[in-house]
């Protein structure tokens, strides 16, 4: 009986399995030691005029929607601050954006909870590539 596609398959990723963690090595790891060191955190109006207000890495840490509890990295949303119809300068909430530049690669993360994209929230993990004549390409990884 012939192999099945599935068992060639298989068997075609377990032979390129080998080669191609040869050619990946780790660049860069991000944990509860220097995750909020490896990011710039915007500060600037949302570019999509969204209801939020960008906080820098203090003021997030202040106001607990960022935080190191014991080895995880916590970040979250701003869920006790109560406007009125006179003052809402939007939600606090935080863009960061990686220090680091890399031409291509690997990215493996964990990720012990990931909130569910209800109205008002966008949880979203970003991966942006700008290529020649400033076209963008996006791979958004959500829930």
């Amino acid at each position: 009986m012939a192999p099945s596609l599935g068992q060639l398959s298989t068997a075609v990723l377990a032979v390129a399995g080998g080669a191609a963690a040869e050619r990946f090595k780790l660049a860069d790891s991000y944990d509860y030691t220097n995750f909020f060191e490896k990011f710039n955190w915007m500060t600037h109006p949302d570019y999509n005029n969204g209801h939020v207000k960008y906080q820098s890495l203090d003021k997030a840490l202040e106001k607990g929607i960022a935080a190191i509890n014991g080895k995880e990295i916590y970040l979250g949303v701003d869920h006790t601050t109560k406007f009125t119809d006179d003052f809402n300068p939007g939600r606090p909430s935080f863009r960061i954006e990686s220090k680091a530049v890399y031409g291509h690669g690997l990215i493996v993360g964990r990720f012990n909870h990931m909130p569910k994209p209800v109205c008002g929230s966008w949880p979203a993990l970003y991966v942006e590539e700008t290529i020649l004549l400033m076209a963008n390409k996006r791979l958004t990884v959500t829930h």
